[in-house]
């Protein structure tokens, strides 16, 4: 790479990348083995008992599940932005305290302190920024899941009571209905949750990986003739 870019890419933001990648992945993984298969798997399981008592009931919730969930994931999804400007901030902000700490002797010598610290206060500012935004997707995203969660166990407690009152279901099978409800809309909001967490990882990831979609920028003359040096000197 060229001269410019060491100068737009600081040696700690540089290192923080490097360290994002490697944090990044572990967790993606973690999201997909400790969390995301199971209780996805947990998903089908309660769909399962569900149509072991009431098929009709079962087939609504789990149509509901296949239109609401991708949906939910294609939402998410739009989340990525907001991370990874939030992880260019944040890389940002650990590029300019390396680079402080490491020039701290010419910083003290020649009196750029206030310098270095509109930098990193400039840095820090657009961080906040940038974390709020994203943090307010995630909040907006949780309310209208909320008010969903919330209609939907209202319309399956006024089902359950009207088929009770009809003799259609006995108390068990009701009992046992609203328990796999819940369970089952526990499982789905912790698993949207989760795709929270996967979505601010694959940000980090992709954002950690643009400094190697970076093209080197060579500048030449045209037709430039080779340089070379006969006396080589050092002058103070």
């Amino acid at each position: 790479h060229n001269y410019q870019f060491f100068q737009n890419n600081l040696s700690g933001k540089i290192a923080s990348k490097i360290n994002s990648i490697r944090d990044s992945y572990v967790a993606i993984i973690d999201n997909f083995q400790f969390a995301i298969i199971w209780q996805t798997l947990g998903i089908f399981i309660t769909l399962a008992l569900l149509f072991s008592v009431h098929f009709a009931l079962a087939f609504g919730v789990g149509l509901w599940l296949i239109i609401f969930m991708p949906i939910m994931f294609f939402t998410k999804k739009r989340g990525l932005i907001y991370s990874e400007k939030s992880t260019l901030e944040k890389q940002k902000i650990t590029g300019l305290i390396n680079d402080g700490i490491s020039n701290i002797a010419s910083v003290l010598f020649f009196g750029a302190r206030k310098f270095e610290q509109n930098l990193l206060k400039n840095a820090n500012g657009d961080f906040i920024k940038s974390e709020k935004r994203r943090l307010k997707f995630i909040f907006l995203n949780h309310f209208v899941i909320g008010f969903i969660y919330s209609g939907l166990s209202i319309g399956v407690l006024f089902l359950l009571i009207n088929l009770k009152t009809k003799n259609l279901i006995s108390t068990g099978d009701f009992v046992m209905v609203m328990g796999l409800m819940f369970y089952l809309l526990e499982t789905s909001w912790s698993l949207l949750n989760q795709l929270d967490d996967l979505m601010k990882n694959i940000g980090n990831l992709r954002e950690s990986f643009s400094i190697f979609r970076q093209n080197n920028q060579i500048f030449d003359r045209p037709n430039a003739q080779e340089l070379s040096i006969k006396n080589p000197t050092i002058e103070f």
